[in-house]
């Protein structure tokens, strides 16, 4: 009975620490990372639009998460739609998995609704054709 109650206060103090900003300062999210992120983020709030889900998609993660000032982030590769071959004989589409055509406009709109507290931003793994007049200083 000590272990577990000994279990449940360290849980308590790093759930504690996990709502912190600066357990999560500077945030630096990989390739890899950063597609999970994004996927998760797009399941429970698709469109970036309704307070509603991105209410509900903030509660999933800790508090400190989204107060960072520095975020680093390299995108991940742009998901392409592709021709779905159906597994049932009666050719029912599958339900597909939300893609992420456009890396850099989703990360933007996340940050303009998530992450509000960044003041140091750097995206890496940009396309090119992307770099247009909003970018050059």
């Amino acid at each position: 009975r000590t272990k577990i109650s000994a279990v449940l206060v360290a849980s308590m103090g790093l759930r504690e620490v996990m709502h912190q900003r600066g357990t999560w300062e500077p945030m630096v999210i990989e390739k890899s990372v950063g597609r999970g992120l994004l996927h998760k983020l797009k399941h429970k709030d698709p469109l970036c639009y309704f307070t509603e889900e991105r209410l509900s998609a903030r509660k999933s993660f800790p508090r400190g998460f989204f107060e960072v000032t520095t975020l680093e982030i390299d995108l991940m590769d742009p998901e392409r739609v592709e021709a779905v071959q159906s597994d049932t004989e009666d050719d029912a589409p599958r339900p597909l998995m939300a893609l992420i055509p456009d890396p850099l406009d989703e990360i933007l709109k996340r940050l303009k609704h998530y992450f509000t507290w960044v003041s140091d931003l750097t995206i890496r793994n940009i396309e090119d054709y992307r770099m247009d007049y909003r970018f050059v200083e």
